[in-house]
């Protein structure tokens, strides 16, 4: 009698197991779903917001829309999805999909999801309101230059290129001044290594993902649809022409007090003169060896976006002290160099 009543104990635990495996593997299929659908209206909400949106193109409109599910790696999302109607207001904004999941077999689990916004004219800022011309740590007399730093040349003309030029050398003009003053007693090849680490790509890529440059840039169809406001090219390179628009719209000091800002937690994490050209993961790893702490450890987080623009994020956790810091590059050893360059500016703060 007892041992029957074990054996069926057993087939109970054993049939729950299987239950409560089964639904975990269901949730692991549908969570992704509602997670980008959440974009989907998180997305359709921050329109809403934008200033003067109803005023604009519905193919600028859906333009953004794109922009915004692309930044959230919502991308299973098409543009047809989108259905934009003329109102009296504006516009209403209604998104129709439909997203199927493999489950076993011949089984699937289909999602329908539908999210819609209306964008109201009327609610746009004027031209001349300074919380519509400020972006980055400057407000624009002329927002036509902002406009242009941020437009790719995929997107046509007037693009940024130009600006990117003047910018460039900008950008190693004020770094230059600064390390000159911060670092009194260095040598001409110290400067140049720590000028070089400071406006390399992925530096500045980083800096614009603080700023949350990526979502404002405007790219054509091609480089929208293979993740380009995510790309550390186009970044770095968009960083350096909103530096040049500032200069042109207001000059070479307030031209400087707003970019400098942006460098200053990436020159108080440089290594000592005598350990420039260390990258960040070697210095991580010899501060943490210093300590007699254990090594950290990467993974892959994420790869997303086309074979040959592809995006990877990295994590970079550490046992002791207890942390995990991320980082996005072009290649996988480029976002292991940013999450451990995060790492550090976390420990030596």
């Amino acid at each position: 009698m007892n041992r029957k009543q074990s054996g069926m104990t057993m087939l109970g635990f054993l049939i729950t197991l299987a239950v409560v495996m089964f639904f975990l593997y269901v949730g692991m299929k549908i969570f992704p779903m509602y997670t980008e659908y959440y974009a989907v209206k998180k997305a359709l909400a921050g329109m809403a917001k934008e200033p003067g949106l109803a005023d604009s193109t519905k193919e600028k409109v859906r333009d953004l829309f794109m922009r915004r599910l692309d930044m959230s790696y919502a991308l299973n999302v098409k543009p047809e999805a989108l259905k934009i109607e003329s109102t009296e207001q504006g516009y209403m904004l209604k998104v129709d999909y439909e997203l199927r999941k493999d489950l076993m077999a011949n089984l699937d689990v289909v999602g329908k999801f539908h999210a819609e916004e209306e964008l109201q004219r009327g609610t746009a800022q004027p031209r001349n309101d300074p919380a519509l011309r400020a972006f980055a740590g400057h407000a624009y007399a002329d927002p036509a230059l902002l406009d242009q730093a941020l437009t790719h040349r995929s997107a046509g003309s007037p693009h940024n290129e130009r600006l990117e030029f003047l910018g460039d050398a900008l950008v190693n003009q004020f770094v230059a001044e600064v390390l000159y003053l911060h670092w009194p007693k260095a040598d001409e090849g110290a400067l140049t290594r720590a000028r070089a680490e400071l406006v390399r790509e992925s530096a500045l890529a980083g800096i614009a993902r603080e700023l949350q440059l990526g979502g404002r840039l405007v790219l054509g169809p091609g480089e929208m649809k293979t993740g380009g406001h995510r790309r550390d090219s186009i970044l770095a390179d968009a960083v350096e022409a909103v530096v040049a628009a500032i200069y042109l719209d207001a000059g070479f000091e307030a031209c400087r007090a707003a970019m400098l800002p942006w460098f200053e937690p990436l020159i108080a994490a440089l290594p000592p003169p005598n350990k420039l050209g260390k990258d960040a993961k070697t210095r991580l790893q010899e501060w943490l060896q210093a300590r007699q702490h254990a090594l950290p450890i990467y993974a892959l987080v994420e790869e997303s976006g086309d074979d040959h623009a592809r995006i990877f994020r990295v994590s970079c956790t550490l046992a002791e002290p207890a942390m995990c810091s991320e980082g996005e590059g072009s290649s996988r050893r480029a976002a292991e160099q940013q999450a451990a360059n995060a790492a550090l500016l976390r420990l030596e703060t």
